[in-house]
């Protein structure tokens, strides 16, 4: 199908740019994070788990290196995640999020995202540091959350 070699030309696109020493550090960040958002935005449409659950897997990927990953880019994925999984009514919420046990994969993920968000200098990047810091509170109360959801 088109649209799955469409994702996937954007996860080639993602991983070549991540890994082009050429592109001045600050501009590549900025071109990862929209992309995340871009990806975030395809994996939102109802009706298409597969497309969801290949780019959940690459974002958890990509969230699973960490430290190897700009905060700036692992705070746009977590913000993508809360928005795509946010509601246990979206027709790929159970057999990706829940079946694929990503609660889990957050919950082990948190002291390194923590450390993530501890690395942006507020003096330097004010904003990000305070979006960074709002995502690691909302990533306690988003785990509470999906805990409570289905029981």
């Amino acid at each position: 199908r088109q649209d799955d070699n469409f994702a996937k030309s954007v996860f080639t696109e993602f991983e070549n740019t991540s890994n082009d020493t050429t592109i001045d550090n600050d501009l590549k960040e900025e071109y990862l994070v929209k992309l995340v958002g871009f990806l975030g935005t395809l994996a939102q449409f109802q009706g298409n788990v597969e497309r969801n659950a290949e780019i959940s897997q690459f974002l958890f990927q990509v969230l699973n290196s960490l430290p190897n990953l700009p905060s700036k880019v692992a705070i746009e994925i977590l913000d993508s995640i809360y928005e795509i999984y946010g509601d246990a009514e979206y027709d790929y919420d159970e057999p990706v999020f829940v079946q694929r046990n990503y609660l889990n994969s957050l919950q082990q993920l948190t002291p390194k995202i923590k450390h993530a968000v501890k690395l942006v200098d507020k003096n330097v990047d004010p904003e990000l540091k305070a979006k960074g810091e709002d995502v690691f509170v909302n990533l306690s109360r988003f785990i509470d959350y999906k805990k409570k959801e289905r029981s």
